[in-house]
């Protein structure tokens, strides 16, 4: 059973709700069969894994127009599409593994799988993106572990020994900082690239830059806009594109951006919906991505798989591992640097040298990630299943 109780309570369309949309749509269940649940009234309700795969794309979708999705909706919704229910406390003789899929804020799904945590019926499963509002608290705002929710989360899978990194920079955080110990069955699962989908694009004739995520000091806004600002000021007319909501960052800077973009050489859409990131990637001459701490960093894969080049910071957890074709990957991220790396890619012959450079790249997919999720959880449950002492007690359970 995957618990998303979270989900259910905050239906977001974020990064990781995104991560939940993949891995419903492309469950294949051959080794083990899943289905939602989320906890209402002191039950869990469930039902098949397809379901509520539609679900987060119907969310993905409202959001995308500007209709944000209320939890009433999603709740009802899911509960049409339920086959059975059960009391929480039962869990251990409903199903025989639950994956939590999302760092949560409900503490009874954080009871539950604590609980699980010396069960001998139920294994529990986590998949874990960064720590990042506890080891680098400085890029994030004041508070942000209000109720301490943050660390309860972790202080939770710091006990488990099942637990999927989206990168192996991941991993060495939480096995160092958080758990001070080595997660006994963990494995490293790669998000896809192809979330946007898969083209080959051209230069642009005029230079476009693009960049995707959040407003706030960790993704590097101003350093990004000092640079063209010197750019602009030395005679070059380079665009510049923000895609991502406004979030923690000095108001003074926020206003700033909004009078630049009332002018041609910058354009901000704070809500960008998947077809307007595809879109605006597939025309740019690069991607910039120059943000300094990342659990993966999965937009410059996506701006790959598009046929579009990337600038991106060397450690980037999620080209670890990847040849450079294609990625101006800087050491230190500077406004010199940044510099530097827009005029070679402005350069219309320099450009699409980058752009066939892309095709050597074998990239990621959300099948594989989906596939190594499944496989991971239905050998760890098949181990437990052999040593059982009466299977048959499990033929209904998932």
């Amino acid at each position: 059973m995957v618990d998303v109780t979270q989900f259910v309570s905050w239906p977001a369309a974020s990064g990781i709700q995104r991560v939940l949309l993949h891995l419903a749509e492309q469950w294949r269940g051959e080794d083990v069969e899943a289905v939602y649940g989320f906890i209402g009234d002191g039950r869990f309700v469930t039902g098949p894994i397809a379901a509520l795969g539609r679900q987060i794309a119907s969310v993905f979708r409202s959001f995308s127009v500007g209709a944000p999705v209320s939890s009433d909706v999603v709740r009802r919704a899911l509960t049409d599409t339920s086959e059975r229910s059960f009391p929480v406390d039962n869990i251990e003789r409903a199903v025989d593994s639950y994956l939590l899929p999302e760092p949560t804020l409900r503490a009874d799904s954080l009871e539950v799988a604590a609980r699980l945590h010396t069960s001998t019926e139920t294994i529990p499963f986590f998949i874990h993106y960064d720590a990042l509002p506890l080891t680098q608290p400085q890029f994030f705002a004041p508070r942000s572990d209000g109720g301490l929710v943050v660390t309860r989360y972790h202080r939770t899978l710091a006990q488990a020994a099942n637990i999927a990194f989206i990168s192996q920079t991941a991993r060495d955080a939480f096995e160092s900082r958080i758990a001070r110990q080595e997660v006994l069955n963990g494995i490293v699962a790669r998000p896809g690239a192809d979330g946007l989908g898969r083209a080959v694009s051209d230069s642009p004739a005029k230079p476009s830059f693009v960049t995707v995520g959040t407003v706030e000091p960790r993704k590097r806004h101003r350093l990004m806009l000092e640079a063209f600002e010197r750019l602009w000021s030395s005679g070059r007319d380079f665009r510049f594109v923000i895609l991502g909501g406004a979030g923690w960052e000095e108001p003074g800077f926020v206003e700033r951006l909004r009078e630049l973009s009332a002018t041609p050489r910058l354009k901000w859409v704070e809500r960008p919906n998947d077809d307007v990131i595809a879109e605006e990637l597939s025309r740019a001459s690069a991607m910039l991505y120059p943000s300094e701490f990342e659990g993966y960093g999965l937009p410059p894969l996506e701006a790959l798989a598009l046929g579009c080049p990337v600038v991106a910071s060397a450690g980037l957890p999620s080209l670890d591992g990847l040849p450079s074709h294609g990625q101006i990957r800087l050491p230190e991220a500077t406004v010199d640097g940044l510099m530097t790396a827009v005029e070679t890619l402005a350069d219309s012959t320099s450009n699409a040298g980058y752009r066939r450079g892309i095709a050597e790249l074998r990239l990621p997919t959300w099948e594989r990630f989906t596939t190594d999720v499944e496989s991971w959880i239905a050998s760890e449950v098949g181990h437990t299943a052999r040593s059982d002492v009466n299977p048959a007690t499990k033929g209904s359970r998932h």
